[in-house]
């Protein structure tokens, strides 16, 4: 039986919305910008850690362990002040002896009632991804998973019998989404096809040379592993105009992405899009502020092995926005948006193949699709 978590992205974002500690039907949004708590959990022999960065505030910190995501007593709690003048990066153990078990964590800005919550399976089974480690030069535990070309990374496994770890090389040629009523879904799986391979004693630095996708596993024969990827330095953000470019690939006709692409002045050119879709400068500023916003989100939220704009969920998150409602299993998500003046309410279901989220696409979700990027060609934000 599955058990199925019920997050609410509504009104009371910014409020006090949670009544009890339960991990069924609960309020919460992980995909809100406002406040974003980074995090990374690993495990380090037989225990559990997780890695915590904090703005700048006074926050109430709140992790509850559970060995499944019914009701009942939780293995583990902890509750604790993290007051910060500056970005503040803490650690917190997590004692739970189980091999596999469920992390609720909640944060409270104190001084505006903002909060962040999510929820996360834990596994130390040797092919869990969380057993995997990367470090920058200083030894810090690299959050983001995303290294610069020509910086060195430690890689490491938590289990001491793993005395190596295998790297697979993937250059940066995966594309961006297709749209959700597209027959073609694609899964990347990253235990084939890379274009280049190679071993790291468990505990060893390399340097990437190239831009790419690197996935690191404990056994040749397993699926599950841990990625690293090599973006280019403006990652999160986007910086240049053929990026600039590239990312609006969503909202434009095959005939202006072919023709911004090939633009002697790729930066007049993408401005010059802009202003047609909104009709004043001040209305261009707004759609370009909205939907670079959205693609900086979706490179923190949902990035995996390319960048979070090109993902599935990344898509659908910069077309239609934060979700109402999201309803999370195990293997699956279900996003559903409220009905507007143009288009009926409408889901996605994303399941889990390969540590990626992949969309169900359907025929029936072209309308709404559709709508929406009518919509954004208008000038109008929903």
């Amino acid at each position: 039986m599955f058990r199925i978590w019920t997050i609410v992205i509504s009104g009371c974002l910014f409020a006090g919305c949670f009544t009890s500690n339960k991990l069924s039907n609960q309020v919460i949004q992980p995909y809100d910008h406002e406040l974003y708590i980074n995090y990374a959990i690993y495990n380090e022999f037989d225990a559990s850690k997780m890695q915590l960065v904090f703005p700048q505030g006074d926050f109430t910190l709140k992790l509850n362990a559970y060995e499944t995501p019914a009701e009942g007593e939780p293995l583990f709690s902890i509750e604790q002040e993290v007051k910060s003048k500056t970005e503040k990066e803490i650690e917190v153990f997590i004692n739970v002896s189980e091999p596999e078990f469920y992390v609720d964590l909640e944060v409270l800005d104190i001084d505006s009632d903002r909060r962040y919550r999510n929820i996360e399976k834990v596994s130390k089974t040797i092919n869990s991804s969380q057993q995997i480690r990367f470090e920058d030069v200083n030894g810090n535990l690299m959050l983001y998973n995303d290294v610069k070309k020509g910086e060195a990374v430690t890689v490491s496994h938590a289990a001491a019998e793993v005395k190596h770890l295998f790297v697979h090389y993937f250059p940066d040629t995966l594309s961006a989404a297709r749209p959700p009523y597209s027959k073609f879904n694609y899964v990347f799986d990253p235990a084939s096809g890379s274009s280049k391979s190679f071993t790291l004693l468990n505990g060893q630095a390399f340097i990437p040379e190239k831009e790419g996708l690197f996935f690191v596993r404990a056994d040749t024969t397993a699926q599950g592993g841990k990625f690293l990827n090599c973006f280019q330095s403006d990652f999160p953000k986007l910086a240049t105009a053929p990026r600039l470019i590239e990312a609006i690939r969503y909202i434009t006709k095959n005939e202006e992405y072919q023709g911004l692409t090939t633009a002697d002045d790729q930066k007049l050119a993408l401005d010059e899009f802009w202003l047609e879709r909104s009709g004043s400068k001040d209305r261009a500023r707004t759609l370009i502020r909205t939907y670079y916003n959205r693609i900086r989100n979706a490179n923190i939220f949902f990035t995996t092995c390319k960048e979070g704009w090109k993902t599935d969920q990344g898509m659908i998150y910069i077309i239609f926005g934060k979700p109402q409602k999201v309803n999370k299993s195990e293997d699956w998500e279900f996003w559903w948006y409220e009905n507007n003046i143009d288009r009926p309410e409408t889901g996605f279901f994303f399941d889990r193949l390969n540590d990626q989220m992949t969309l169900r696409r359907s025929a029936d979700l072209e309308l709404p699709w559709n709508v929406e990027i009518f919509d954004w060609r208008q000038g109008v934000i929903r």
